[in-house]
């Protein structure tokens, strides 16, 4: 194993792929949740009791435990996520708090209550999992290798997809098309509060302003308003050394505002507040203190801070204005941030704890509106905090109009399910264009994977980490801050120093003091999760220490030497030192994309000079974990390696450990499942070998008898037989008692024949006493599996009937059309409502068959396409039959080289009995492995003579053989197939439903009426369009459809009359319906009615 190899291993030894989310989870519930609280810790009721001079409720404390279930007897235990999946539980922990209320400051009353349940993240602090050992892992009933990361609501495995987000704080210029040539953008953020603020310049010269409800204010009035009234401090806070022309227009045009209540009160005109002047002032002391730029602070001493902060934000307005400094790029992954599970949570609950308290408040002053002094425990309502939670949690709909955030984890192989953990998605809508946003930037490198994202409308919007890369953690500023005075910001200096977009103090030289803050960060005295980088044109430092920055490990680099020497390698080979002592000592450092600015980082150990200063482990970090997988990936075109790396996750494999015990919907199980024998350094990391999903088969690229052409392959049905490709299709039904109003509930049990709705006998037979159906039976479509009778839907139902009778209705799980299995697993059990679940699994043998699909891990997918019987399928000179035969005209198109030398690695791996590797950037050499191949008895260029099975004739061309690592794909046939004659029909058109689900017809569109035209069938169309055919009664005289009478016992025409001759005439439905349509619109529509013959 080379050294570079080596260091990736040792990283995940320490970290795992769902690190930084886990990392994420645990902060925010030590670190931000206590935030939240303090925020709302004080709640004053604006209705007290008259005898009471002031009254407030105080949230002290706030803590959380681990989960536990509370039954429906009210009990509560522990529980465990294993649990929670077959339940249908929650897997979420108890949050409690320390309460007290105080009249007139005398405290009355004080305890500790729980306000709610919070969904704990797998694996993290809170989980039950995380400090168990493997084998009490398995006692649980988990899988001993599952990354966690994920959530368990309502029995459903679900994971927050990380989103991408402009940086919060930092101010950004760029190009505009409205009035302005340039817009300065900021979205400040503090807490609860998020606040975009824009600066631009009209046509008359001046700069403006834009936050929360101010529209359009001067800046040099709001930098007035906020203290700083002297002219020439205002200058000097935009620059020391330079004078803007741009700058001296605005000072003029304000120079009569003399103190900051005449700014004040001339902003709040601007503004158009027409109130008395002493409202006016104090509204604009809220406006200033609370909504302008909060995250600066939102006291009235941060008022200085804030007028400097414009100042600096001007200055680099007017500089990209003249043109001196390009528009920031809002692309480039500096100016992103990644809000992982943590920041979404505490989005979500700083919003549901406004509701909470709101509605505390609401029944306290429902009851000193009665007359009565209420205790607060009386006020508090524990579930209303919990179900907004789970709520949100369970539909993917958050705060701020976002949807799809919260996503159940598609399980059809373990690498599925580890790429959706590692899922960042844009906020950006898919429909529209968003050109920029989607292409590859040069600072995705090592951060993103360049080849991981969906083709179509999502492409460039939902993406995925690279293998080594991490998102950081929040830091408290002001520790920060304080530790840079050390290192030398002070009051005076050449180079502003900016803490998180925020302004800090100067320094005398930028290069010096960045230098100095990095020897700092190497021994250890500064946090390894603090960044630095320049801004040359600026003359600016800004130091990075916020939560959400995508950073990458390198090697560091002195005078053209890695500090990573051999003896760290030799001390990594013996596990004398670890990934985290090398980063402590700053051997390796993580930057993120501002500090790679200023850097000059090497490929290759080779390109090092004096002048790089960091160098790459391995040019295959700039990959994801599934790209990375395939093998030979610089042998590929992109498209083909995006293709591959998305087909590698819709394998049927083995997806987890635990799946006898799982109740999963929709997934697949390999029955003989293999590992590649060509494999890159990726394999390992992601524990390939425990949940693989592939076979080795031998493949022969060849054409045969016209049954592989285009994307088709043949079969050999010898592998077949012997379990090529067989897997087991797991389908889920299941059953709860509902409980209803009145004290009816649904019941599991053998429907009675009176029961509404009942079907045949037939249908119930294997059903057992207790309505659930038996372990190993064979069902088939329209066999009950679990038989269940409830009550009536509407109360109208009871009022036909006496309540002694039966009015129960049939309401029993039965196989959908087409569907068929053998019961694999039945439970039994209670959710925490006290509500009966029935659980049953079926499962369905799926043997290849033609229309299968299959696919290499090179994008090459392959339907099948004719199964050949052994005997006469071709043989080579050896007597090998291959499993399968390949066009050979896939390859030059697709260029997929790859796929190529993967077949003559395998074989040479077969052949030698060993494993080839293939690891993108870094493969064997290809002259190595064909040396090897003739070494060991075989042309090296892969090709075999092979001989016609059904003549035994040999072929002319020789035909390239080899081994290689195929996939059989999620897409099948029996899960496809669909035809019907009769079925059902939509009540509004009477035309066929659609869909298979809905055993709906098959669409005869524009295109397939062109093609009975084409054949001469025009006539046939009448037929096929009139599925939906329907006699009306049409009047001869006027065209008008006529009404039929009951009492006269014939059809009537509303226009003519009784005498009026009516004829019947045969439509369409549809055709009805639209004439229908045209009437309610108040158009006349008029038939002319002619003789058929």
């Amino acid at each position: 194993m080379n050294a570079a190899n080596l260091l990736i291993n040792k990283h995940f030894a320490e970290n795992s792929f769902v690190k930084s989310d886990i990392e994420s989870f645990n902060n925010f519930v030590e670190k931000e949740l206590p935030a939240i609280f303090e925020e709302n810790k004080e709640i004053i009721p604006t209705i007290i009791p008259p005898n009471v001079e002031s009254f407030k409720i105080k949230i002290d404390k706030v803590w959380v435990t681990k989960p536990e279930i509370t039954e429906a007897d009210g009990s509560k235990r522990p529980v465990y996520p294993q649990e929670a999946r077959l339940r249908q539980l929650s897997y979420a922990a108890p949050v409690f708090i320390e309460i007290s209320s105080h009249i007139n400051d005398v405290q009355r009353e004080t305890f500790q209550t729980q306000i709610g349940s919070l969904p704990v993240m797998l694996k993290s602090k809170y989980c039950r999992l995380s400090p168990m050992t493997e084998d009490e892992l398995i006692e649980k009933g988990e899988d001993v290798h599952d990354a966690g990361g994920y959530f368990i609501i309502n029995g459903t495995e679900r994971v927050l997809v990380s989103i991408e987000d402009l940086a919060p704080n930092k101010f950004l210029v760029e190009e505009a098309r409205g009035i302005s040539k340039y817009v300065g953008k900021l979205f400040s953020e503090q807490g609860p509060y998020k606040i975009p603020h824009t600066i631009e310049r009209l046509k008359d010269g001046g700069f403006y302003l834009s936050f929360t409800r101010v529209s359009r204010v001067p800046v040099i009035a709001i930098i007035k308003a906020l203290g700083m009234i002297n002219d020439e401090d205002i200058v000097r806070s935009v620059s020391k050394d330079k004078q803007y022309d741009e700058l001296l227009i605005n000072l003029f045009e304000h120079v009569n505002l003399k103190d900051p209540e005449q700014a004040m009160d001339y902003v709040a005109k601007k503004m158009g507040i027409t109130q008395a002047k002493e409202i006016r002032i104090e509204r604009m002391n809220e406006l200033l203190d609370r909504y302008l730029l909060p995250h600066v602070g939102t006291k009235e001493e941060n008022r200085n801070a804030k007028a400097v902060s414009l100042c600096k934000y001007l200055r680099k307005y007017i500089e990209c204005y003249r043109g001196t400094i390009e528009p920031d790029d809002k692309d480039h992954y500096m100016n992103k941030r990644v809000k992982m599970s943590g920041d979404l949570l505490a989005d979500l609950f700083r919003m549901n704890l406004k509701v909470f308290i709101n509605d505390m408040l609401y029944n306290f002053q429902r009851i000193v509106k009665r007359g009565k002094f209420p205790s607060i425990k009386v006020i508090i309502r524990e579930k209303l905090l919990t179900s907004r939670i789970y709520s949100s949690m369970a539909t993917g709909n958050w705060v701020g109009g976002r949807k799809g955030v919260s996503q159940r984890i598609q399980r059809l192989n373990y690498l599925n399910a580890l790429s959706n953990l590692q899922r960042v998605v844009s906020p950006l809508s898919a429909s529209q264009e968003n050109f920029k946003a989607r292409e590859l930037h040069a600072t995705h490198l090592g951060r993103l994977c360049p080849s991981e994202t969906p083709e179509g409308t999502n492409i460039g919007l939902r993406k995925n980490l690279a293998l080594l890369a991490s998102v950081s953690e929040t830091m408290d500023v002001a520790e920060v801050t304080k530790q840079l005075q050390g290192i030398g910001v002070g009051e005076e200096g050449n180079s502003e120093v900016y803490v998180n977009g925020l302004y800090s103090g100067m320094v005398q030289d930028a290069k010096s003091f960045a230098n100095a803050l990095r020897e700092e960060r190497a021994k250890g005295a500064l946090s390894t999760n603090i960044n630095v980088h320049i801004d040359p044109v600026l003359n600016q430092v800004h130091v990075e220490c916020g939560k959400g920055r995508t950073r990458r490990p390198l090697i560091v680099v002195r005078d053209g030497m890695p500090l990573l020497t051999d003896k760290h390698i030799k001390q990594l080979q013996k596990n004398e030192t670890t990934w985290g002592e090398l980063v402590k000592q700053g051997v390796l450092e993580y930057v993120d994309a501002g500090e790679e600015e200023n850097m000059l980082i090497a490929f290759d150990e080779k390109e090092l000079s004096p002048d790089h200063t960091h160098l790459e482990i391995s040019p295959l970090t700039m990959l994801g974990v599934v790209t990375a997988l395939v093998p030979y990936g610089n042998y590929t075109q992109s498209a083909r390696l995006s293709i591959g790396a998305k087909n590698q996750k819709q394998g049927i494999g083995f997806y987890a450990a635990n799946f006898p015990v799982r109740m999963d919907m929709d997934v697949n199980l390999l029955h003989s499942p293999q590992s590649p024998i060509v494999r890159t350094v990726a394999h390992d990391l992601a524990e390939y070998d425990r949940h693989p999903a592939g076979q080795n088969v031998v493949v022969a690229v060849m054409s045969y008898k016209g049954y592989n052409i285009e994307d088709a392959i043949i079969l050999n049905k010898g592998s077949l037989d012997r379990g090529l490709g067989r897997s087991t299709y797991f389908r889920p039904a299941s059953a709860e008692e509902l409980r209803y109003s009145g004290g009816l509930m649904d019941k599991v049990a053998v429907p009675d024949k009176d029961v509404k709705g009942y079907k045949s006998e037939r249908d119930y037979r294997l059903l057992e006493d207790d309505g659930v159906v038996f372990v190993e039976a064979k069902v088939k479509e329209e066999d009950v599996v679990i038989g269940k009778v409830s009550p009536p839907r509407f109360l109208s139902s009871l009022e036909e009937y006496s309540l002694a009778s039966n009015v129960t209705r049939e309401s029993s799980v039965s196989l959908k059309h087409g569907e068929e299995g053998i019961v694999d697993f039945v439970m039994v059990s209670e959710n925490d409502e006290g509500n009966k679940i029935v659980q049953v699994r079926i499962r369905d043998q799926r043997i290849p068959e033609i229309g299968d699909k299959f696919v290499s891990r090179h994008g090459q997918k392959g339907i099948v396409g004719l199964i050949v019987p052994e005997q006469d399928m071709p043989f080579t000179a050896n007597g090998v039959r291959p499993d399968i035969i390949f066009s050979p005209h896939s390859i030059p198109s697709r260029m997929t080289v790859s796929h190529l030398l993967e077949s003559i690695g395998a074989k040479t791996g077969a052949l030698a009995g060993r494993f080839v590797d293939a690891t993108t950037f870094e493969s064997e050499p290809e002259d190595v492995i064909r040396n090897e191949l003739l070494a060991l008895g075989f042309a090296e260029n892969g090709t075999e003579t092979m001989y016609d099975g059904l003549t035994g004739k040999r072929m002319d061309a020789r035909i390239f053989v080899g081994s290689m690592y195929y996939l059989k794909l999620k897409h099948m046939v029996a899960n496809k197939i669909h035809s019907r004659a009769r079925g059902p029909i939509q009540l509004l058109t009477r035309q066929p439903t659609e869909g298979r689900a809905k055993e709906g017809g098959l669409r005869l569109g524009e295109m397939e009426k062109d093609t009975f035209v084409a054949h001469g069938s025009a006539l046939l169309l009448k037929e096929r369009f009139d599925s939906d055919k329907t006699v009306v009664p049409v009047c001869e005289e006027c065209g008008m459809i006529a009404i039929y009478d009951a009492f006269k016992e014939k059809s009537v025409c509303p226009v003519c009359g009784d005498n009026a001759i009516i004829h019947d005439v045969e439509m369409s439905y549809a055709f009805k319906l639209i004439l229908d349509e045209f009437k309610s619109l108040g158009v006349y529509p008029k038939l002319e009615l002619g003789n058929k013959y």
